[in-house]
This record gives structure tokens, sequence and C-alpha cells, in this order.
């Protein structure tokens, strides 16, 4: 798996899953966060697409700025689906809210754990390739 570091994330990439998880608690993410781990994310996987897994710690948020940037076209345009694992209720509403607010270009969903999320998104490529002629050059 590889492995790479932003100021405030890591991300994994396994060749089907990028991992992003907020590197520390209590931190709040913001619009130069997300453009920092988007670009470091498609590095890591080669201009691929993927499985997008976010695990915030649990005090973590988003700023406003940085919502809106995080749902710009760009941003998705090598995501098959997303899930987010929320571990508070503050990130419950803040997630919702932002699903309100933000038209969502891909699948994405909501968990409180990583297995579901998992289950999801592989059930999320599952469709994705058989949905797709040329499924290992998905650029």
């Amino acid at each position: 798996m590889k492995k790479t570091s932003t100021q405030a994330f890591e991300i994994f990439y396994d060749g089907k899953f990028l991992i992003v998880e907020t590197r520390e608690d209590n931190v709040e993410i913001q619009r130069e966060d997300v453009i920092e781990s988007f670009h470091a994310s498609v590095n890591i996987a080669e201009g691929k697409k993927y499985l997008l897994l976010s695990l915030p710690k649990k005090h973590s948020t988003i700023s406003i700025p940085a919502q809106r940037e995080a749902f710009t076209k760009e941003k998705f345009q090598y995501v098959i689906a997303h899930t987010t694992v929320i571990q508070s209720y503050a990130q419950r509403i803040i997630v919702n809210f932002m699903l309100k607010f933000h038209s969502m270009p891909r699948p994405w969903l909501i968990v409180s754990n990583k297995e579901k999320a998992i289950e999801w998104l592989n059930k999320e490529w599952e469709k994705y390739m058989a949905s797709t002629e040329s499924p290992i050059l998905y650029k």
C-alpha cells in the first residue's frame, strides 16, 4: 500500500481504495488542506479512479470554504464512490448540512464504522466494473 502525507491528512492507496485520514483530532480542515490533499491523492493514485474512504478523527470539522472547495467537480473526477465514517453527532450534522447544500457528483454514503464503509464501497466498485468496458484503464 502506498502512503503519503499532507499537513492535515495521511493518505493511503492500494490500487482500488484511497483512504484519507485526518492526522490530528480537534482540527478544522481548511480550503488549502482540501486543495493539497486533492493533488496528493491524484499523485499517489497516478491519475486513476478510486473508491474514496474519508476517516475524520472524532473532533475534526471542516470550514465552509473547505466544504465549497471539496465539492467542486474537479475534486470528484477520479472518485467512483465516496464514504465518510463519522464518529460524532457534530460530524453527522456537518456532513448532513454539506449534503443538503452541495450537489453530489458521485455516490456518497455516511456510516458509523469502517467495515460498513468498505462493504458499501466494494458494492459500488462492482457496479462500476460492470458498467466499464476497460476497467483496468480507469482514465
